[in-house]
């Protein structure tokens, strides 16, 4: 299993303002076809509202965050 979802092509994590750069291109697209732009954390939130309507463990969801405490998930 690789250490990274997203790497470079020499499998090292990945700079996080290349990740930004690309958000806004996406978000700039979006909004010239009236999509409402969000964002980049907002894609953080929708991917964990979705796992928890997909019943994935809520314990499962805030490890995937980070979250030491599963209510900060739920509260957020």
């Amino acid at each position: 299993t690789p250490a990274w979802v997203f790497c470079t092509e020499s499998g090292t994590a990945p700079d996080p303002r290349n990740a930004a750069r690309i958000w806004e291109r996406v978000r700039r697209r979006a909004q010239k076809e009236g999509v409402r732009g969000l964002p980049l954390h907002s894609a953080r939130h929708s991917w964990a509202t979705w796992a928890l309507q997909a019943r994935k463990p809520v314990r499962w969801v805030a490890d995937q965050l980070g979250h030491a405490d599963a209510s900060t998930t739920l509260n957020h």
